[in-house]
């Protein structure tokens, strides 16, 4: 019988926690969020004829070890473009936002080491063009480094919330017990 009273008490918590407003203060709605991501994904999609014209194979120094990286390059913004289209799908999901913000700073310092070696080795003007859109890239990984602080920050009140009504409702069946 108690156990039930759990539940239902319980049930009332997550009901509570149904009926506010879903867009708390500080968290971006659900539709800028999917814009963002659908912007940022366009964004990335323009490194992709340049990373083309990119021809590691015939720099005269460390040739091997940048063309694996360019490979790998254009591989983190595939992953990248498909976490972005995941969270997208589900902006809620704290582990997409977590795992697009990683891929985002991984792709940054990928693309900043690239651009040093297109610069030194291969065309500085080319370089000049890949810094430029990673720049344009900039706001938008801002953006989607403050959505998932914003996220972490609404699941950590919801979870203490939580905690709260499970903490009321032990302490009233503790009460009831004597």
């Amino acid at each position: 019988m108690r156990f039930a009273a759990v539940l239902v008490l319980i049930g009332l918590g997550a009901r509570v926690l149904q009926a506010q407003d879903p867009t708390p203060e500080g968290v971006q709605p659900v539709w800028d969020v999917k814009t963002m991501c659908r912007e940022l994904s366009d964004q990335l999609g323009r490194f992709e004829p340049l990373l083309e014209k990119v021809n590691p194979q015939e720099w005269k120094h460390s040739a091997d070890a940048y063309a694996k990286q360019l490979e790998d390059l254009e591989k983190q913004i595939g992953y990248l473009k498909r976490t972005l289209g995941e969270l997208a799908a589900d902006p809620g999901r704290m582990t997409k936002a977590l795992e697009a913000f990683l891929r985002m700073q991984t792709v940054e310092s990928m693309m900043r080491s690239m651009i040093e070696g297109v610069r030194r080795y291969q065309n500085p003007a080319m370089a000049d063009l890949l810094e430029g859109v990673l720049n344009e890239v900039g706001p938008y990984a801002q953006a989607l480094q403050d959505y998932l602080v914003q996220l972490v920050a609404q699941k950590e009140a919801e979870f203490k919330i939580i905690d709260e009504e499970a903490q009321r409702c032990r302490s009233q069946l503790i009460q009831g017990k004597d």
